[in-house]
């Protein structure tokens, strides 16, 4: 059915081939399908960066292949076929298997989540203990956040009820309790 739509747009428009036309409507991808195996210079390559990277001193930046290249290039060129084959033999089937596992590989999304929620709430925790030292908020109980009560208490509220003070009713203060109906709170 998207073939003939296809063929229908080449025949009035005739600028594109149905083909290129079909490409268009269904989104094909333009990148390759398929992948060249590694060779022997790519795993000589792998092999001695390694090396380089490894030699350097600690704190130094590691070499990039770019910087690094043309030297490796120039020691495999005055390799024999025998000598190339020996020193990539164990790096190919290394490379191999690596390539292998990234192409088969899946994402786990459940561990990237769980990780993120981590992360989110170790940053929610931060900035309540920010809030609790600059608000000094003495305690935040977690079965107040599934019934729906009071999730803190103030300062003042705690000295409230260390001098026996009891709950306002629900009647609106007078403006000498201001401080107190602020709180909720009342004294006896």
């Amino acid at each position: 059915m998207v073939w003939t739509e296809a063929e229908h747009i080449h025949s009035e428009l005739g600028t594109r081939s149905a083909a290129q036309i079909f490409e268009d409507i269904m989104q094909s991808s333009w990148l390759r399908h398929t992948s060249r195996k590694a060779n022997r210079f790519n795993a000589f390559l792998h092999v001695e960066m390694l090396h380089i990277n490894e030699a350097l001193e600690p704190g130094q930046s590691c070499c990039k292949v770019d910087e690094c290249v043309s030297e490796i290039a120039a020691k495999w060129n005055t390799m024999s076929e025998d000598e190339r084959k020996a020193a990539t033999d164990d790096a190919l089937k290394k490379l191999s298997n690596s390539r292998e596992n990234h192409q088969l590989g899946h994402h786990n999304s459940a561990i990237s989540t769980f990780h993120d929620v981590r992360t989110s709430m170790d940053a929610v925790k931060i900035e309540l203990q920010r809030v609790n030292d600059s608000m000094h908020i003495q305690g935040l109980k977690h079965s107040s956040l599934l019934f729906g009560r009071t999730l803190a208490t103030t300062t003042a509220q705690m000295y409230l009820r260390q001098a026996n003070v009891h709950p306002i009713s629900s009647t609106w203060p007078s403006n000498n309790q201001c401080l107190t109906s602020q709180l909720g709170w009342r004294a006896t």
